[in-house]
């Protein structure tokens, strides 16, 4: 709808911060056999302290680099476009990382379809404001805004439905913020 050079300037920083994700799934691979036997709690608190406390501590330190990184990498093709949708990815990325992991084990404890209830009564919503975006808008960095206030108010859904599973709950609705 918007074109090839909004496709390439959304595209860029999406599939860089995307990497960031791999990580995390890594660690639910790990986890999701030990916690379907009810094994791991522990593992699973730590990975959840790792991912909501280290890893967006790392990625803010490292917020000073992108631009420079950017530069490098796209030399005339650099706009700070791509520098504010890199930023704003991350955090989806941070955020999408834990609701990976929350979502193992919402699998783990065969519990599946409060998750899926949660993503569909979300979607209506955000599918309704993706398309005025797009459409009347036609701002990449608003859309970017509105993928993470979804993954922000699912990763808060998550949370506090695993309260009980978890160590630290406040402590990490205070890092979300």
């Amino acid at each position: 709808i918007l074109g090839p050079s909004f496709l390439s300037i959304y595209s860029i920083p999406q599939q860089i911060t995307g990497k960031l994700t791999v990580i995390s799934r890594a660690f639910s691979s790990y986890l999701l056999p030990y916690l379907s036997r009810g094994q791991k709690k522990l593992d699973f608190n730590q990975s959840i302290n790792i991912f909501l406390s280290y890893m967006p501590l790392i990625i803010f330190l490292l917020f000073p680099l992108y631009e420079s990184f950017l530069k490098l990498w796209l030399n005339n093709n650099y706009n700070y476009q791509i520098l504010d949708l890199t930023k704003v990815f991350s955090l989806v990325a941070i955020f999408s990382s834990n609701s990976h992991l929350l979502i193992t084990k919402f699998e783990a404890d065969q519990e599946s379809k409060k998750n899926f209830y949660y993503e569909i009564i979300i979607l209506p919503l955000f599918l309704m404001l993706l398309v005025f975006l797009v459409s009347s808008l036609k701002s990449l960095l608003l859309t970017a805004y509105l993928i993470l206030a979804k993954e922000t108010i699912l990763l808060f859904v998550r949370l506090f439905n695993l309260k009980n599973k978890i160590f630290l709950v406040k402590k990490y609705c205070v890092n979300i913020l």
